[in-house]
């Protein structure tokens, strides 16, 4: 493969950053948006590297990368896929509701965990008691959370039956 130089007389410095050592580089074929089964159509590529410049995928390999003047990174032969999208999330509530699974589990009804004051009245509440502070720093925390297990795009509905109350 070749790099293709940046244009002659240009300043605008792009910014190189190799990634190497990528123990499994997994990446869905084909271009623009899946549905059903071909959401699961991927390339496997092993000992592979790849060279951004900017924000863009410029060059894609296999075996020894190029030797050529950017920032290296080592991927210590781990797995590299391109950012996960979430594109449901219910970012912004407040209280919790992970007691219900189990209950869920043992097969409780919905509405017997209603009766018993969870749900979604539950979070309704706790949303509309929450200060803005503490729903910003909530949601803060589990963005980043996502950010660490690969989630680089979400989408964060708003629920409009959570506007505060007016009196």
């Amino acid at each position: 493969m070749r790099l293709l130089p940046l244009e002659k007389g240009s300043n605008y410095h792009m910014e190189r950053v190799l990634l190497f050592n990528i123990g499994v580089l997994a990446t869905p074929l084909g271009y623009g948006p899946k549905g059903g089964a071909a959401q699961g159509a991927i390339q496997i590529q092993r000992d592979a590297w790849v060279l951004l410049e900017g924000e863009r995928i410029f060059q894609v390999g296999t075996g020894t990368p190029p030797d050529i003047d950017a920032e290296r990174i080592d991927a210590e032969g781990g797995l590299v896929t391109p950012g996960l999208v979430d594109a449901h999330t219910h970012l912004i509530f407040g209280g919790w509701r992970q007691n219900e699974l189990g209950m869920k589990l043992h097969g409780v009804p919905y509405l017997d965990i209603l009766a018993q004051g969870g749900g979604i009245l539950s979070t309704v509440k706790s949303t509309r008691s929450a200060s803005e502070e503490e729903l910003t720093e909530k949601a803060s925390l589990a963005l980043s959370e996502m950010l660490s297990f690969g989630t680089t795009t979400c989408e964060a509905k708003a629920d409009m039956a959570l506007r505060p109350m007016r009196s």
